[in-house]
């Protein structure tokens, strides 16, 4: 789910070819529903930075910017019930969950 326009969510498609649907929400309402932080701080601030700065040192470049630069991301895997199953709110930018925690959400 990204917080830009939809013609953004198209480009990124085209250019990353997920395999998987993409989804925009421009008013972040399901941001603000799981709870998301919205920061400037998060975004910029020394953890934020040191992260960027290790992700980086690893090969990983950001490209352009889109939709609102504070809103940090985070991971909510449902079930079709529409009981949560797992919930990870990144506290800062680089702050991601663990892939083995949700890989476990979607196995359940």
């Amino acid at each position: 789910m990204g917080n830009g326009k939809a013609q953004w969510a198209q480009a990124f498609v085209e250019e990353t070819k997920p395999g998987f649907a993409v989804y925009v929400d421009p008013g972040r309402e399901t941001y603000k529903a799981a709870e998301l932080k919205r920061s400037r701080l998060a975004a910029l601030g020394p953890k934020a930075v040191l992260n960027g700065v290790r992700a980086f040192s690893q090969g990983y470049r950001q490209s352009a910017q889109r939709g609102d630069n504070w809103q940090q991301g985070g991971v909510v895997v449902v079930d079709r019930e529409g009981s949560t199953l797992y919930q990870h709110a990144d506290d800062v930018a680089g702050d991601h969950a663990s892939i083995p925690d949700i890989l476990a959400a979607l196995g359940a």
